[in-house]
């Protein structure tokens, strides 16, 4: 799988998201920097998420579109 071919990546991404969000354990993200687009995606559907006051930055790139 490359970059060049995302049909073949987007799937497999999306089930990795869906095991994490429905796994039967505890699910804690630990934030230090930027979690933008996936990065967003990944850690809003864990269970618990932790972000640091100073350097944590989180958010979509859709949210610009259409400006």
């Amino acid at each position: 799988m490359t970059t060049e071919h995302p049909e073949e990546v987007v799937p497999s991404y999306w089930k990795s998201l869906s095991r994490l969000a429905n796994a039967p354990v505890l699910t804690v993200a630990a934030i230090r920097g930027i979690a933008r687009g996936g990065g967003a995606e990944l850690v809003a559907g864990l269970d618990i998420r932790f972000a640091s006051k100073e350097k944590a930055i989180l958010g979509q790139f859709e949210v610009g579109f259409g400006k």
